[in-house]
């Protein structure tokens, strides 16, 4: 199941991240924890789908989810995601874990496309995706983790890293072999 993600647009940020935590502890800063809460905060121009603002590769990581169709979608209803249009979409998912279940490759760690070799590797997998009637995530503004700040790196260290899920993706094209993607890469 996906979840749709949504992020906060509020102005704190740029006035330092301490005041993120200020307008929050004043109550100028809330995260909605209902759809309708959700809608009235994206008619407020308060939310948007997360990674419009301030994340480069936002319109491509959460671009396949089709908001706009899942905001008329039933409480609990699933929708097909039909294709997928980038290999840098990263949904949040929900899985039902078993054995079989894939997990998250241990090479890929911290924001070195951890996400997007789950998806990548789901696609091939057989999964389908869904994405969950009024089920939502809401990002909030924070300080960049330990993690964000250690995981630039240079120009090399990116190639590697693009090299290892190049192999990652050959392997487990040979692990299920004969599998078709349920959720294909659009044309």
């Amino acid at each position: 199941m996906v979840v749709p993600s949504f992020g906060l647009r509020h102005g704190c940020p740029a006035k330092g991240w301490s005041a993120c935590h200020e307008a929050y502890d004043r109550g100028n800063l809330s995260v909605p924890g209902t759809y309708l809460e959700l809608t009235a905060c994206i008619h407020a121009h308060k939310c948007a789908v997360f990674g419009l603002t301030g994340n480069l590769s936002g319109s491509k990581a959460h671009s396949s989810t089709d908001v706009q169709a899942w905001q008329v979608l039933a409480e609990g209803a699933a929708m097909p995601v039909r294709c997928i249009d980038s290999e840098h979409h990263e949904p949040y998912v929900v899985l039902r874990h078993t054995d079989e279940t894939p997990t998250f490759d241990e090479d890929f760690y911290g924001y070195h496309l951890n996400k997007i070799e789950l998806i990548i590797q789901l696609r091939i997998a057989g999964y389908s995706l869904e994405v969950v009637g009024k089920g939502f995530l809401c990002h909030v503004p924070h300080l960049e983790s330990t993690s964000k700040v250690d995981s630039r790196c240079s120009q090399k260290c990116r190639a590697s890293i693009k090299n290892l899920l190049r192999l990652a993706k050959t392997e487990w094209k040979t692990v299920y072999t004969g599998v078709t993607p349920a959720t294909p890469m659009c044309k």
